[in-house]
């Protein structure tokens, strides 16, 4: 869920600025998957009046886990945006990067409630206020829309980068990784609590953590201690998604099976290597770039406004119809919202907040102490 350029090496080892296309449909991809997992299998699981596809669903039910590889990505560009901001760069980045999409896409899914699903979704003043800083959870309120949560999980991984960076230990990010992940291996034995559990979120470090290893190996190389962490990494990445695996058997009555999860994990992994080891160079479509910058507001309005339009059809139209009208809908709508508000908006809100830090720092100056 975030912007990908990168500097990617030449074979003369030069640098060239050149957007990361490989992770731009990888981005797409995920939020495809996740999209599917919720209309193929999750949406007849909350909503028994909604349509089921047996054959899909076996499938489809490991669409989850597209939210693990955005972990994975966003581990490496934001990485990459850290490296090249200071503090106060980085928030204003991030801000402009996730606010303005948020904030419309939030308007309409609170629209589509109120208009049309009155009767199965509320939505309070209130709850719409709070939901308006993207915490939700973490403030005590409910998600207006359910996907929301993993906006919440990279707030935390912001939070801790900015820490990083006002601490000016960016350049040291090794270490900090080392000790998070000997907080993920704690919490397989559970002695990670509260607290100290819901900041650090030792279930996802790994997937943060090897995608900002796959990152400083893609710039400086592999060592020693880049090799022996990205295999930590991935040992954890392996476990915790089985793990997770294990819960939702139990959730929903359904096996889902650690073999073909683990699998998933290892193709992740085994394409990101493709990646920082040059092999994906060739891939250079400009408009896998357009499908990258849609992936942020197609996940931010599928989940909640796509429900209220499978319900609002009903059996009235052929269910393979259905999924493929509001699957293309949710994507246009995703476009839209990116090319006429979210690319301008979030250059203005960028601008604005730029000048103003610059009128803070020059009151700054010239105020005697």
């Amino acid at each position: 869920m975030n912007e990908i350029i990168v500097k990617k090496m030449d074979s003369k080892s030069s640098k060239k600025s050149q957007r990361f296309h490989e992770l731009d449909i990888l981005r797409f991809l995920a939020a495809l998957a996740v999209v599917f997992f919720h209309y193929i299998f999750l949406n007849s699981t909350e909503f028994k009046e909604l349509a089921t596809y047996p054959v899909l669903g076996e499938f489809f039910k490991y669409g989850y886990l597209g939210v693990e590889l955005f972990f994975i990505i966003s581990g490496f560009v934001i990485l990459l945006s850290a490296s090249k901001k200071g503090w106060l760069g980085f928030i204003i980045s991030r801000i402009a990067r996730l606010y303005p999409a948020f904030w419309l896409a939030l308007i309409l899914t609170t629209l589509g409630i109120i208009l049309f699903a009155t009767d199965i979704m509320q939505v309070t003043p209130s709850q719409f206020l709070l939901n308006l800083t993207m915490m939700g959870n973490m403030i005590g309120t409910e998600n207006i829309d359910p996907v929301y949560w993993t906006l919440q999980v990279e707030i935390k991984f912001y939070f801790w980068i900015l820490m990083i960076l006002l601490l000016k230990q960016i350049k040291h990010i090794e270490n900090f990784i080392a000790v998070w992940l000997i907080f993920s291996v704690l919490e397989i034995f559970h002695f990670i609590h509260g607290l100290t559990h819901l900041l650090i979120m030792p279930e996802w470090a790994p997937y943060f953590s090897a995608g900002a290893l796959f990152y400083l190996i893609q710039t400086k190389g592999l060592n020693p201690l880049r090799a022996v962490l990205l295999f930590i990494a991935y040992l954890l990445s392996i476990y915790f998604a089985v793990q997770g695996g294990l819960e939702k058997t139990q959730l929903h009555g359904l096996e889902f099976s650690p073999y073909v999860i683990a699998g998933l994990i290892c193709l992740f992994y085994f394409v990101f290597t493709l990646i920082v080891s040059g092999k994906t160079s060739r891939i250079h479509y400009s408009w896998f770039g357009i499908l990258g910058a849609m992936t942020y507001p197609l996940y931010l309005l599928h989940q909640t406004l796509g429900q209220i339009a499978f319900l609002a059809m009903g059996d009235s139209v052929n269910k393979y119809l259905q999924l493929f009208v509001v699957t293309i809908g949710m994507v246009v709508l995703a476009y839209l919202l990116h090319r006429y508000f979210e690319a301008s908006f979030g250059k203005w809100l960028k601008t604005k907040l730029e000048a103003i830090l610059r009128i803070s720092d020059k009151k700054m100056v010239s105020t005697p102490p």
